[in-house]
């Protein structure tokens, strides 16, 4: 189902559904490509999400298949099954829909059934029901049914452009998207900044060719003196380029802009959506990032993040707009608003998949949110001892 609206409003209680209203967003082509810009959030349908979890795994009390570490992915079915790609565990592992552990998948090695001791294990939903899970260091990716069963393993082949490619999602129908550093993994100088390149692919389903989509910029680096040693350190208040699949597409932030690219199946780009949040001065934030970095340190790293703060970085004029990107279901786009070390609330935009900017949605700060359905938000939590759960929010829409 697609829905040209979304807003989800989360707080400590039960909320009452508040549409918002505002400027249809503005649409022109310019050379074949399509630029929507948006000044401020609309929405005419209503939504609500329940004060607490509707479903929790693990957590301080979590024991056995319960006892979570390190999730990798999270995928819940229209049924309600909720699968975890546990890579502390080397492990994926079924939970029904009242959340009691069903089934599991792996463990460490690199046989059959097997993920590397170092996997990643991004958990990917294929468009035919399928689960296929990362094993990169082991050169190849999981696919197995809904029950856990019927593996299949596809090699990740060395491809012109992709050596060392790594799968970063998956199109609707089946092909991947790939990245690979560019340019033999050397940075490209711009005076003192630094940048690699990232080559962005599509490649077939059983892993065998691929072609170029797209290139973009990493976060920018600094090389910065110490004590006649060159350290390359990342420049305070950037961010690294967001790439997600979307259907038969891509969309994608380079910069941290509130300006998202979508480029077809070919890597043409067809359209530019722009929306207006507030800016922020890095003048205003600057000390306060520097003291909190240094505090949160380790003992051992705060004299060298003092050397590094007092270097002359080159920092950006404003903060960056988002920091990552979610394409829910129903093909809306979800942006996060950039967040500073020590701001306790998360606040992502919500766009249509024609670029309109929808709502300005609150989430709970210690949610890493992983999907987003029809009706609910799946995600991870970490307790004050970094203890993890695995939560689900219901998330309810109703006519206005």
């Amino acid at each position: 189902m697609r829905n040209p609206v979304l807003l989800v409003l989360l707080t400590a209680s039960a909320l009452a559904a508040v549409p918002l209203r505002g400027q249809a967003p503005i649409g022109r082509d310019s050379a074949g490509v399509r630029i929507t810009s948006s000044r401020a959030a609309s929405s005419s349908i209503r939504f609500q999400v329940d004060a607490r979890p509707q479903l929790v795994i693990g957590g301080s009390s979590g024991a056995g298949p319960y006892e979570l570490w390190r999730v990798a992915g999270v995928h819940r079915t229209d049924l309600g099954e909720t699968y975890a790609s546990v890579s502390g565990a080397h492990q994926v592992r079924k939970f029904d829909d009242a959340g009691a552990y069903v089934a599991g998948y792996g463990r460490a090695g690199a046989g059959p059934r097997e993920f590397h001791a170092m996997a990643s294990m991004e958990l990917y939903a294929l468009a035919n029901g399928r689960l296929a899970i990362d094993d990169r260091f082991n050169g190849r990716m999981h696919l197995i049914d809904a029950n856990l069963d019927s593996p299949e393993l596809i090699r990740l082949r060395s491809l012109p452009g992709l050596d060392a490619g790594a799968p970063r999602g998956v199109f609707a129908d089946g092909h991947w998207l790939a990245v690979a550093p560019a340019n033999g993994g050397l940075m490209v100088e711009n005076g003192r900044v630094r940048h690699f390149l990232l080559s962005y692919h599509r490649v077939l389903p059983d892993w065998t060719d691929s072609h170029e989509l797209i290139r973009v910029r990493s976060g920018p680096r600094v090389a910065v003196d110490m004590g006649g040693r060159q350290r390359t350190v990342r420049v305070p208040f950037t961010v690294e380029p967001v790439v997600v699949t979307a259907g038969g597409s891509i969309v994608f932030s380079e910069r941290g802009d509130a300006e998202i690219r979508r480029h077809d199946a070919n890597g043409t780009l067809r359209t530019i959506h722009r929306w207006s949040p507030p800016r922020r001065a890095t003048r205003e934030y600057w000390r306060q990032y520097q003291r909190h970095q240094i505090e949160a340190a380790e003992p051992g790293r705060r004299q060298l993040l003092a050397q590094i703060h007092a270097s002359d970085l080159p920092l950006p004029s404003e903060l960056p707009d988002i920091q990552n990107l979610i394409v829910a279901e129903d093909g809306m786009i979800w942006a996060e608003r950039y967040r500073l070390p020590w701001e306790n609330s998360a606040t992502w935009d919500v766009l249509a998949s024609d670029g309109g900017w929808l709502a300005t949605v609150e989430l709970p700060s210690n949610l890493e949110v992983r999907q987003i359905g029809r009706d609910f938000v799946a995600g991870i939590e970490r307790d004050a001892f970094d203890v993890e759960s695995l939560v689900v929010y219901r998330l309810r829409r109703s006519a206005p």
